[in-house]
């Protein structure tokens, strides 16, 4: 089981409460460990040492979360923090999730235009954070298959000799694919079978926190897929690679 912060929040502290704050809390609850200033930095602290070295420039962080809104410009820590994170991300040593927050397309000052070329969200309240955490989610949890025995419900269906899953599995790829509630409640109960004949919590909170946190959230009850089943399908093959 590892425990180390995988993500970098990195954003103007006028934008906590507003928006960093609701985005950091949706990402622990799918599982992932967030760096951050308010738990990573306390008084006394060295803030270059800290915000710097050990958080935007950390080698173990992988992923940074960019919150642009109209108050980036006038911060001194957040702008050296992004210059930090652009050459890691060209060096490819980090992948950036852009959150525009509050912002016109139009109207991103060139300095933060490369930022465009990325996939990006534009968020216009804390409403619509758990939207932006979802595709973040979505990403990292793709990247983890990557890693793993099963990349693709095919491959499981084909190489694995417990029945029972496989049927379960096969129902579930038999539901019409606009049968979002159907399709969500299938992979819920494939979880639970899991979840009942292994010791999940023995690994990282994200290998079952994010079945949690979308039944709690949607009580498997959606009327348009953000997103929601492709991280039910990425987790469920998380823990398919694990245990079978």
């Amino acid at each position: 089981k590892e425990d180390y912060e995988m993500i970098f929040l990195c954003f103007n502290i006028k934008d906590r409460e507003k928006i960093a704050e609701p985005i950091l809390q949706h990402l622990r609850s799918f599982g992932f460990s967030v760096w951050y200033d308010r738990k990573d930095i306390f008084i006394g602290d060295n803030r270059y040492e800290t915000n710097i070295v050990n958080g935007a420039g950390n080698a173990k962080i992988e992923y940074a979360v960019v919150i642009l809104s109209n108050n980036f410009s006038s911060g001194h820590f957040c702008i050296e923090e992004l210059n930090l994170l652009r050459k890691r991300f060209k060096n490819n040593d980090i992948k950036i999730f852009p959150i525009f927050y509050d912002m016109n397309i139009d109207n991103i000052d060139s300095d933060y235009q490369w930022l465009l070329e990325l996939v990006c969200k534009f968020v216009k309240s804390k409403d619509e954070s758990i939207f932006a955490a979802y595709h973040i989610v979505a990403k990292i949890t793709n990247d983890l298959l990557l890693k793993e025995k099963y990349t693709k419900i095919s491959q499981f269906i084909r190489q694995s000799k417990n029945s029972f899953l496989k049927d379960m599995i096969l129902c579930y790829e038999s539901i019409d694919m606009y049968n979002y509630n159907a399709r969500m409640s299938a992979l819920y109960y494939i979880y639970l079978y899991i979840k009942e004949h292994n010791n999940i919590h023995q690994l990282c909170a994200y290998y079952y926190k994010p079945f949690e946190k979308l039944f709690s959230f949607t009580k498997l009850n959606i009327d348009t897929d953000r997103r929601e089943i492709q991280i039910l399908e990425n987790v469920l093959l998380l823990l398919l690679s694990k245990y079978y």
